[in-house]
């Protein structure tokens, strides 16, 4: 699920973009990163990318925008939390702001933790229009992808486990399809 912090605001930007992004550290999907990038490339352009160069493990969401930024040949800013300086925990937040006074025209928010949450409030502090995205999905739906699962799963027959599977794989690309609007 995509939410925006105001539909009127993003109406309003002019482009090229400069684009902040941030997300969690373990935060790996490539795919949704890319479609939403590529959306906000299509719709105002991006002329730079700031990222927020996170320390831990791979990088997470900031290492795959960065990775996308420069498949894409944007210039990309690499703006990394200053641990010997700050210490943890204030090192991230104080990115973050650090991020905000580059005066980004938007800031896409990729799901993760503490340091998100950081994140879009700086963005809120800062008035900065926000694009976040969310794991969440419809409960209905999501109640219905269960039911089919376990059906699924329990399989007493094999035709009728491979239509399930089949409808089940139909349901999940539906879902796919939902939360990519």
């Amino acid at each position: 699920m995509i939410r925006v912090s105001s539909i009127e605001r993003l109406d309003a930007l002019k482009g090229p973009l400069v684009v902040a992004c941030s997300g969690g550290r373990s935060y790996t999907d490539v795919v949704m990163i890319a479609r939403v990038l590529d959306r906000v490339q299509a719709r105002w352009g991006i002329r730079l990318l700031i990222e927020g160069a996170c320390p831990v493990g791979d990088g997470g969401a900031d290492s795959r925008c960065r990775a996308w930024a420069i498949a894409h040949e944007i210039n990309c800013l690499s703006v990394p939390p200053k641990v010997r300086t700050h210490q943890w925990p204030a090192a991230g937040p104080l990115r973050n702001l650090e991020m905000g006074n580059l005066h980004p025209g938007l800031w896409v928010l990729f799901p993760g933790g503490r340091g998100t949450v950081s994140a879009r409030e700086t963005a809120q502090q800062l008035d900065i229009p926000t694009i976040e995205v969310t794991e969440e999905i419809d409960p209905v739906l999501s109640e219905r992808w269960e039911i089919l699962r376990r059906i699924a799963e329990r399989g007493k027959e094999s035709a009728l486990q491979a239509n399930l599977s089949n409808f089940a794989d139909l349901f999940q690309h539906l879902l796919d399809e939902l939360q990519r609007t």
